[in-house]
């Protein structure tokens, strides 16, 4: 039971930096301006999407996990994660929207949404067409690549 919240208390928590990110005022500038300049709206699903603990990965996207992201114009999110009952240990199916913002920062994106993911706990790193993050959540190296 106790690796049960575990795994769910990094799956779904509450990200301490878009709580004080909402108390520090407005956002970025990236968020809300004008055009993307460098074009990443668009749809992105999963190409990769791991968890190393200890020695062992375990395969999401091979478990049955989906992520279809939607970046738009203006700094605005959509999509949904789903994840399969069984997976890390969680009893029933998960479902999340991902409505909310990204913002650009240099060579990276950071996601903000309503319903609060491990997304939000990284950076995406931009290369081409994929978006590459890492994090680590209660010794777990969580890393997902997503591509348009």
């Amino acid at each position: 039971m106790r690796r049960l919240r575990k795994v769910r208390s990094w799956l779904w928590m509450v990200p301490v930096s878009v709580a004080a990110a909402a108390c520090a005022g407005a956002p970025p500038a990236a968020v809300g301006g004008g055009p993307n300049p460098r074009g990443l709206e668009g749809d992105y699903h999963i190409q990769t999407f791991v968890v190393q603990r200890g020695d062992s990965t375990i395969d999401l996207a091979a478990a049955g996990a989906v992520i279809h992201l939607l970046l738009s114009g203006g700094g605005r999110t959509s999509g949904t994660l789903a994840m399969p009952g069984g997976v890390l240990a969680q009893e029933a199916a998960l479902t999340a929207p991902l409505d909310g913002n990204w913002t650009l920062a240099a060579d990276s994106i950071a996601l903000e949404h309503e319903a609060n993911t491990v997304l939000e706990q990284m950076r995406y790193a931009i290369a081409g067409e994929t978006l590459s993050g890492e994090t680590v959540l209660a010794g777990d190296t969580v890393r997902l690549v997503l591509k348009r």
